[in-house]
């Protein structure tokens, strides 16, 4: 029913600090959150599918304290992220669930190399605001997302889209 304590404690990059892939299948999970994979130096590929009722990735209630100043100085989330899959995650509304009053403060940067891109049966309206401003980005394959209203121009715009499949 949860993940264990030292992974939802923002202390994954402590204990695992040279993971270069992630992948994670949950078909009976009950997790509504997950935790933050974004502070590991090394992944290259995120793969997250099959979690029915995952809400959003990360959730700022989770038990560690953080420091919203060190966050946004430190370099970018997923520094090395260069694939990310999120397939059949049909409650998914955002990225993070920020309960801590943090509006107008401008998250830090996400994804500097990321070149893959997949959604497929995930539940946003839209696209979270840490997928805009993709340098990287070659690849985006969005695939039976019912309830996307639209997709950034920020996004399609992107100068390195090779390839762009939507269905």
């Amino acid at each position: 029913e949860s993940l264990p304590s030292w992974m939802m404690k923002n202390q994954l990059h402590c204990c695992l600090p040279n993971l270069v892939r992630i992948e994670m299948k949950g078909e009976d999970c009950k997790l509504t959150h997950l935790c933050s994979f974004g502070r590991l130096p090394h992944l290259q590929h995120l793969w997250l599918w099959d979690l029915n009722r995952v809400e959003y990735i990360e959730d700022d209630e989770d038990n560690a304290p953080v420091n919203r100043q060190a966050i946004t100085e430190v370099s970018p989330l997923f520094p090395k992220l260069e694939t990310l899959k999120l397939w059949e995650m049909p409650k998914l509304e955002g990225w993070r669930r920020d309960s801590r009053n943090t509006r107008g403060s401008a998250p830090p940067p996400s994804f500097p190399r990321l070149k893959e891109l997949y959604f497929s049966e995930v539940g946003f309206e839209v696209i979270p605001d840490q997928f805009r401003g993709l340098s990287s980005l070659q690849t985006l394959e969005i695939r039976d997302c019912e309830r996307l209203k639209e997709i950034p121009e920020s996004i399609v715009g992107s100068t390195s889209l090779k390839t762009l499949w939507i269905e």
